[in-house]
């Protein structure tokens, strides 16, 4: 999906995909994106909110993040990972990914988002062990 400068519709589920993101890769030491063009993407529907739009959403998303990710965030503070965000079956998938865990974010096409930990990482790593 392009940014269509010309395009006024609503947006909502691309700025808050783009404050997901924002967001969820502020809770790490350093993130990197294997995305940029999408990133970039959604960046600019971002930008397109009224400022005071924008504070309201990252209040939300950080207060989101601190209630469900309490536990994870002190050690997301000393790790790295790689980011990407997809889009699949109209929906933004946004992930975290440390080689221990992997934070996953979705955003669905109504704006509508959930957050959790995949920890199938760590799971797969015990059996093999």
């Amino acid at each position: 999906m392009a940014y269509k400068f010309t395009e006024k519709q609503d947006c909502r589920q691309q700025q808050i995909a783009y404050a997901l993101y924002m967001m969820g890769a502020s809770c790490f030491q350093k993130s990197v994106c294997n995305t940029r063009r999408l990133e970039t993407t959604l960046y600019l529907y971002y930008q397109d909110m009224p400022a005071n739009r924008q504070e309201k959403l990252e209040e939300r998303v950080i207060s989101d993040i601190e209630n469900k990710l309490k536990e994870y965030l002190p050690l997301f503070e000393e790790m790295q990972c790689q980011a990407s965000i997809k889009k699949y079956m109209d929906e933004y998938h946004i992930q975290f990914e440390t080689g221990f865990e992997k934070l996953c974010m979705v955003v669905d096409k109504n704006g509508r988002y959930r957050i959790y930990i995949d920890e199938s990482v760590v799971d797969n790593e015990e059996k093999v062990a």
